[in-house]
């Protein structure tokens, strides 16, 4: 096998936020360019079409004036980020500019990598050669099942598996500098599963993983259809501890979602943790205002628990590899001296 196992975020080496926040510029921005996906995962709120639409939250695609806005704006910031992610809770390719959008971010001074996260099913050669030609960086492909059957049970669609397979390997013989990542969910899996995962992918991505199913989402109850993870072990196999007070997220991420509205962050599928609009203010201005810092500041009180909507939030134990719990009270002094 050529692919690396190694996870989509390793934990080595990774910047530890306590000593360097307030951040004057964040460390990467998630763009939510399409809000709608192509598949109805039961385990994913945005595959749950009924209940996408019963929070109000705009689905569709974002359109590219407010995407070269957004670009513009991050040029503003007073130093570089380090990613541009396009893509929130829905399906990145459906969008017929993304492409275009990826040319646009990967011209920015400001932007050092630009990446991308896919179910891989609209991969083709004639987008696979459009893609490499882009300035892509990394694109991660989730895998959804390893036959055609278990692509329909799992999301929902019918989905020729013997052609998924073939449009990622056409993407790897095509690519230069691109790098692929490709993960699966290993919950359910069995040994044989997991040998013929490695089996098929191990030779066509530079990086693969098994990931854990945890519940991820805040208000969003993933049911009995995967079986999830718990206890000490997250979604990218860190050890975690029992309950984290502090959300890292919103410290060095900034999330724009597809009308524009920005929320401080990526696991607010109903959008309800509003900080800002790209449309009314700069995203300079969004990163700054007391809204956003006020959030930050509830979590380094510890006042995380008793939040509406993050009180139950697994995200920030599960999902986030960043832990700066024992800092929060030396964070919080520089907060209030400099944020």
């Amino acid at each position: 096998m050529k692919a690396q196992v190694i996870s989509r975020s390793p934990v080595k080496d990774r910047l530890n936020l306590a000593d360097v926040v307030p951040l004057p510029s964040p460390i990467t921005v998630l763009v939510e360019t399409v809000s709608v996906c192509n598949l109805r995962c039961s385990f994913c709120p945005t595959g749950d079409v009924v209940l996408s639409k019963s929070t109000g939250k705009y689905r569709g695609l974002m359109d590219m004036p407010l995407f070269e806005k957004i670009v513009s704006d991050i040029d503003e910031f007073p130093s570089p980020i380090s990613v541009l992610h396009i893509q929130k809770d829905g399906e990145p390719l459906l969008h017929k500019e993304f492409v275009d959008m990826v040319s646009m971010a990967g011209s920015s001074q400001n932007i050092k990598r630009v990446e991308t996260t896919t179910n891989g099913t609209m991969l083709n050669p004639d987008l696979n050669q459009r893609i490499v030609e882009s300035p892509l960086a990394r694109i991660k492909i989730s895998v959804y099942g390893l036959s055609n059957q278990d692509f329909k049970e799992t999301a929902g669609v019918e989905v020729d598996f013997k052609k998924y397979v073939e449009n990622i390997k056409d993407l790897y013989l095509r690519k230069t500098k691109l790098q692929i990542y490709i993960k699966i969910m290993e919950e359910g899996l069995s040994q044989g599963q997991k040998d013929f995962f490695l089996e098929t992918f191990g030779d066509i991505c530079d990086t693969i993983f098994f990931e854990h199913c945890v519940e991820n989402w805040p208000e969003f109850d993933s049911g009995n259809t995967l079986q999830t993870m718990s206890g000490n072990i997250g979604m990218l196999g860190q050890p975690v501890r029992a309950y984290k007070k502090v959300c890292p997220q919103p410290f060095y991420n900034l999330t724009v979602c597809a009308d524009g509205t920005v929320t401080a962050c990526c696991a607010d599928w109903e959008v309800k943790l509003i900080v800002g609009n790209v449309k009314e203010s700069s995203l300079l201005e969004i990163w700054k205002n007391d809204t956003f810092n006020d959030f930050r500041m509830m979590m380094l009180r510890g006042e995380r628990k008793n939040h509406p909507v993050c009180g139950t939030c697994g995200y920030p134990t599960y999902t986030c590899v960043d832990d700066f719990d024992d800092e929060a009270s030396l964070v919080l002094e520089r907060f209030n001296k400099y944020g």
